[in-house]
């Protein structure tokens, strides 16, 4: 299975250069380009790439509009021709946003510095095979912290479009929103499948569940843990320790407080006129 490539604007800590590249880890990218503290990480951008457009045509297409202001790097240096002055950095940022269509990129993103490694890990840099499930779970940051924008993007629109009526749990631990048709469509509703599954680690877990609709109703399922209900499945301890959970859960528990407690019986979901799923 194909890894999900980044773009990543890389800035230099002394704010003369800044690199676009792509990778599949941009912090590990980052970490073999320049040590961590020549890193200015406040600034410096990722991007995730659709799977529908090449990486190295978005990646390309960044280097021929910012052609004009190319900052010289030793040749020897791998990625040399990759740089550029950061005077233009604000029209790189700009161009992104503006073409992110164009480009097949999501929101430019932040993430974190890895933390240190001890020193008897000093000048080792570990495969992804060989590390712990902590260093696993700090890597998965990357790709939930865009999941986590997707997910209160979604919620907002849920809420804004005045179509939600109630909730029920139902006896297989999840959250049933119910969302009036005439407010908003199946079609609408189903872009929560564009939502990631969430990571930590090396194990992944959806967000939202089944999308259920007949003439009047649409149900859309909120799956555990991110419901607030009890867990109740062996999987759900480790979820939680995935950095940026609390975001999304947060995010849920708004979008579940927003309706009214319904009473409904689920005798069984064949009753159902139409059944999607992602």
């Amino acid at each position: 299975m194909a890894r999900t490539q980044h773009l990543y604007f890389l800035v230099h800590a002394s704010h003369e250069r800044f690199k676009v590249g792509i990778a599949t880890n941009p912090l590990l990218r980052w970490a073999a380009i320049q040590p961590r503290a020549q890193t200015d990480f406040a600034e410096s951008l990722v991007f995730d790439i659709s799977g529908e457009v090449r990486a190295k045509w978005t990646e390309e297409t960044l280097h021929r509009e910012l052609s004009d202001s190319r900052f010289r790097m030793p040749s020897d240096i791998a990625g040399h021709t990759e740089w550029f002055n950061f005077a233009a950095f604000d029209r790189a940022r700009a161009y992104a946003s503006s073409k992110r269509e164009f480009l097949g990129i999501s929101a430019g993103y932040t993430v974190s510095a890895r933390p240190r490694p001890s020193s008897g890990e000093r000048g080792h840099v570990r495969t992804t095979s060989r590390m712990s499930l902590g260093e696993r779970v700090s890597l998965s940051a990357l790709r939930n912290a865009s999941t986590a924008d997707m997910v209160e993007a979604y919620t907002s629109t849920l809420i804004a479009r005045d179509a939600l009526l109630g909730s029920a749990a139902d006896k297989w631990g999840q959250v049933i929103l119910y969302l009036h048709r005439d407010r908003i469509t199946p079609e609408e509703v189903l872009l929560s499948n564009q939502i990631p599954m969430w990571e930590s680690g090396p194990r992944f877990t959806r967000i939202f569940g089944s999308i259920i609709y007949d003439d009047t109703f649409i149900r859309l399922a909120v799956l555990p843990p991110f419901n607030g209900l009890v867990d109740r499945d062996n999987f759900a301890t480790w979820v939680p320790t995935a950095p940026g959970f609390e975001r999304v859960r947060s995010t849920l528990d708004r979008l579940i407080a927003a309706t009214q407690s319904l009473s409904v019986a689920h005798s069984a979901r064949t009753l159902d006129s139409v059944r999607l799923w992602s």
